[in-house]
């Protein structure tokens, strides 16, 4: 690889540590990382000049750099790869704080639809659907999932039910995911950045936390009172209703990545949550009107 970096960029790597398909590598004082590049190829432009924009802004984003062909990938080895000149070497774990700083940016997001993931309707309706089509195929494969599957897509026909009753939804800039161990170099990677809600990756961070960590409450109310409008109340307990904790790992065990036994950290935690989930509503509940499945 140190050849194919050399040709490409121009640059003369030093002690290059490989993981996975990953290459991390010096050039006098700066940090580079070569990785794989797996979104659509279209999507590139635009975190490019979206990042740029953030970096303007004092977020401290990884810049992409771009080959000896003024291209912002490469094809190496018959598969497309990016170079990212890593720009804030942060070695802890993320807090709300930093992540509420990517929601607080005002910017114009038109220009970006290719990175426009707030169609939560169409997206959560199209992969529930699938992942049915999936389970039906299972026989007894999977008796963990089998088991388990039908509550969780109960959950989730519920939110999708409810982004029609949305009221506020305010666009910003976000990540693909995050949780609670996401370790703020990852933050700052311009490739996990999409266009979505202003809720998204509050409300993901909270419910990773919830599940593989600890929750307060009082983390919760604090957001709610002083970080969203009372209009997006109805979009943020959407997104908390929406089972992607469940999801995500479950398609961790169906591409073996994970045990399916797993998921059984969820699903003991679920009356519990349920909980969490009307006490929150209990909340917004003192200052608004807000939608309440039933069987809260």
């Amino acid at each position: 690889m140190k050849n194919a970096i050399m040709y490409y960029y121009g640059l003369e790597p030093i002690d290059i540590h490989q993981t996975g398909k990953q290459y991390r590598f010096m050039v006098g004082e700066d940090t580079y990382l070569l990785l794989p590049y797996d979104r659509d190829i279209k999507e590139l432009k635009d975190i490019h000049t979206i990042s740029e924009q953030l970096r303007v802004m004092g977020l401290p984003m990884h810049m992409l750099v771009s080959n000896r062909e003024q291209q912002l990938f490469t094809t190496i080895n018959q598969e497309l790869y990016v170079l990212l000149q890593i720009t804030a070497e942060k070695k802890d774990k993320i807090c709300l704080g930093e992540i509420l700083s990517f929601s607080k940016v005002i910017m114009d997001l038109t220009p970006y639809k290719s990175l426009y993931r707030n169609d939560w309707n169409t997206l959560w309706s199209t992969k529930i659907d699938y992942f049915a089509y999936q389970v039906s195929q299972f026989g007894k494969k999977f008796p963990v999932i089998r088991e388990s599957f039908s509550y969780f897509c109960g959950l989730a026909e519920n939110a999708i039910a409810y982004t029609n009753m949305m009221q506020k939804k305010t666009l910003c800039v976000a990540h693909k995911r995050i949780h609670k161990n996401m370790m703020q170099i990852e933050l700052y990677n311009p490739l996990t950045l999409i266009v979505d809600y202003k809720v998204r990756d509050a409300t993901e961070y909270f419910k990773d936390k919830f599940f593989y960590g600890y929750l307060s409450f009082e983390e919760v109310s604090y957001y709610l009172s002083y970080h969203l409008d009372k209009e997006e109340y109805d979009t943020f307990y959407t997104r908390m209703l929406f089972p992607s904790f469940y999801f995500d790992l479950y398609e961790d065990v169906i591409e073996k990545k994970a045990p399916e036994k797993e998921l059984l950290r969820i699903i003991h935690k679920m009356t519990e949550y349920e909980q969490f989930l009307k006490d929150i509503h209990s909340y917004m509940s003192n200052t608004v009107t807000i939608i309440k499945p039933e069987w809260l």
